[in-house]
């Protein structure tokens, strides 16, 4: 039974299935804070590094992880890099359960880089507008003032 299904179902889940269902997420999070750098260069090359292992590996979905590696080699990202890289971040540790746990082809793997490429576009622009509404709410309550105002 997925884990999902046993959420759904109200069933309880084991500290091995709630480490590996929320692991990528709370890594990917550790990309916000003042690791950003570390967490951008080291995971992307581990996660890497253990995907290219597995014999179904595809080595043009693992490059979508050089993404983050080289936002961390700059000092100050945008807010939509430092989303995107997270959000390629989760995408490198989950793919690395998700290949050792699932069957599945190497031509499956090529199948879903540009899939799994639009779907992070997608997501790391969510986060930032997700990010620009909080700070701009977070200014408003505090100040009265709105970011951006067009004035005649």
């Amino acid at each position: 039974m997925s884990v999902l299904l046993k959420l759904a179902l109200g069933s309880s889940l084991g500290f091995a299935q709630l480490a590996i269902v929320g692991l990528p997420s709370l890594i990917a999070s550790l990309a916000w804070t003042q690791w950003r750098q570390l967490v951008s260069f080291v995971i992307p090359l581990v996660s890497a590094a253990l995907y290219l292992a597995h014999p179904q590996a595809a080595v043009c979905y693992a490059a979508l992880w050089l993404i983050p590696l080289a936002f961390s080699l700059k000092n100050k990202c945008s807010v939509f890099a430092t989303a995107f890289s997270s959000t390629l971040i989760a995408h490198a540790v989950g793919s690395v359960i998700w290949i050792y746990t699932v069957p599945m082809t190497h031509s499956g793997w090529v199948a879903l880089t540009p899939i799994a490429l639009a779907e992070r576009v997608i997501f790391a622009a969510g986060m930032s507008l997700i990010y620009y509404a909080v700070q701009h709410a977070r200014n408003y309550a505090r100040n009265g003032i709105v970011l951006a105002t067009a004035t005649k």
